[in-house]
């Protein structure tokens, strides 16, 4: 087994943060709403959305 390279520590804890950061809206969004209307799946999807975003997925 290979030593991980130095560069790969900072990414890891960005991705790990980030992660936490997406659990926890993910969990404060769910409080707000009923066990039905809850979130149960998510996807990260690239790109910027807003109102008047034409963007078709």
């Amino acid at each position: 087994m290979s030593a991980a390279h130095p560069v790969d520590a900072p990414r890891r804890l960005l991705l790990t943060r980030s992660r936490h950061a997406r659990r926890e809206g993910v969990g404060h969004a769910k409080k707000a709403v009923s066990r039905a209307e809850s979130i149960r799946a998510f996807v990260l999807i690239e790109g910027e959305f807003t109102e008047g975003c034409s963007r078709r997925l």
